[in-house]
């Protein structure tokens, strides 16, 4: 993990990662949480808020994607109304 973390931070640095997608970045997170195999009732409790807590960002940026797309669109026509 911490590899991982050295990684995307590197590429941050050189401004290799220009392109990091949210929603796979949720969905690698949620797959690493669900992979993890609870030692104790109180683990699997915290594993289990993460997880519900990562939903509610997966909607929240989903819901930025749609506003940006409308926005995006609403930029458009204003542009060709300028031209």
């Amino acid at each position: 993990m911490k590899n991982y973390i050295d990684f995307i931070a590197k590429r941050f640095l050189i401004n290799e990662a220009n392109n990091i997608d949210a929603s796979a970045s949720i969905q690698i997170v949620r797959e690493m949480l669900s992979a993890i195999k609870p030692s104790s009732k109180k683990d699997g409790n915290r594993i289990k808020v993460a997880l519900e807590q990562l939903g509610g960002v997966r909607r929240q940026v989903r819901k930025l994607n749609e506003t940006i797309n409308g926005l995006e669109e609403q930029l458009k026509v204003l542009q060709e109304k300028k031209e």
